[in-house]
């Protein structure tokens, strides 16, 4: 086998073992730790395959969130954040996300607040 950690985990993950178990087992550390999750990132960024890349990427928020929705939102957001409620409530209370669009309605809290 591949003396490379990299190329060890890939070869894990040919012969069907999912890349969270195959970083697991390659780095000796247990799933759900940080160093796991570092891990993780860096194989995902070694295969070129950056969550971050995928993350933005795979959500499209704007055919829930229209643009034109966007400085009334912001205005919202702002005021929410100003009284003291935390990023999680906003996405549920004040953009409305039940639990299965909560992803949606993170990525356009964090496109508002970046814009």
């Amino acid at each position: 086998m591949a003396s490379d950690p990299f190329t060890k985990c890939l070869f894990l993950i040919q012969d069907g073992m999912s890349e969270s178990e195959a970083v697991a087992q390659v780095w000796e550390c247990a799933t759900g730790t940080p160093k796991h999750a570092e891990q993780l990132k860096r194989y995902l960024a070694w295969l070129g395959e950056d969550e971050n890349l995928l993350e933005s990427s795979q959500v499209d928020f704007r055919e829930e969130f229209p643009e034109a929705m966007d400085s009334s939102t912001r205005k919202a957001i702002y005021k929410a954040l100003g009284e003291g409620i935390s990023e999680d409530e906003i996405v549920r209370e004040v953009l409305g996300c039940c639990a299965s669009k909560e992803p949606l309605g993170s990525a356009y809290l964090k496109y508002l607040r970046g814009s």
